[in-house]
């Protein structure tokens, strides 16, 4: 999974971090990925790939693909890529 996790501007949950703040190194040797926030689902682990840049934060994650919550992410990414949403 890859895409930018934030890029300064307030998200659905209304909050807004300046990715200018991040330190992408301390996310990749030492964070996880959490499903929907809570730290108690952790669902993979960002990969080397995952920078800050002029954008914003860039993620790249390997999920857990044992993980109901990854199962249930790649049945939603399906089901959206076959419906052309």
């Amino acid at each position: 999974m890859k895409g930018y996790a934030s890029t300064g501007k307030v998200d659905l949950q209304q909050e807004q971090i300046d990715p200018r703040g991040i330190d992408a190194s301390y996310l990749v040797s030492d964070g996880w990925i959490d499903y929907e926030h809570d730290t108690d689902q952790v669902i993979g682990v960002p990969t080397k790939n995952t920078h800050v840049d002029s954008k914003g934060l860039f993620l790249e994650a390997k999920l857990f693909k044992n993980m109901p919550q990854v199962q249930d992410i790649i049945k939603l990414y399906h089901n959206i890529k076959d419906n052309h949403l």
